[in-house]
């Protein structure tokens, strides 16, 4: 006469991506493993565990593990950028990119990055590399007094006329 014995899962199952199964050695019928989120993963809600089981099923000769589920990537929400970036792009899971471009205005330097991640820490890498066009020296016209000031994208500085000049009239 034959003998009743648990049915066996074998191996359990290999890694699943964001996913990380808590070690052991049982692989009978009734045998978990707890399931972990990896770095930049967070549980959806479902199941923390997987379990060897026959699932209802009286045709598998062997227990099966169950599915191993439950861990979705993170989210960094939206980058907080600075004044003199372009960011494009909608990505905001964990690992995920966007494009950077400097705004108008504004001119890459040596330390210019083209793009920014979200990172596991749900924080985005910083924009950097970008800095205000210098506009140059202003030239020196006859009659114009021009105020000392900044020369860097939108500076303004005041003009004044040099006596026996006046602003808005054209010479006949």
């Amino acid at each position: 006469m034959g003998y009743c014995a648990k049915k066996n899962c074998g191996k359990v199952p290999g890694k699943v991506s964001g996913h990380s199964l808590s070690a052991g050695t049982d692989t009978l019928y009734g045998a978990t493993r707890d399931v972990s989120c990896d770095a930049g993963w967070k549980f959806s809600g479902a199941a923390t565990k997987i379990a060897c089981n026959d699932y209802g099923s009286e045709t598998y000769q062997y227990g099966r593990w169950s599915a191993v589920t439950g861990c979705i990537r993170d989210t960094c929400g939206n980058p907080s950028i600075p004044t003199g970036y372009d960011v494009t792009g909608t990505a905001t899971t964990t690992g995920s990119s966007r494009s950077v471009a400097c705004a108008t205005g504004y001119e890459q330097t040596s330390a210019f990055t083209a793009t920014i991640t979200c990172q596991n820490d749900k924080t985005w890498t910083a924009v950097k590399g970008c800095q205000k066009v210098t506009c140059g020296a202003i030239p020196t016209v006859t009659g114009h007094v021009v105020a000392s000031g900044g020369s860097l994208y939108q500076n303004t500085r005041a003009v004044t006329c040099t006596d026996g000049w006046e602003i808005g009239r054209a010479h006949v």
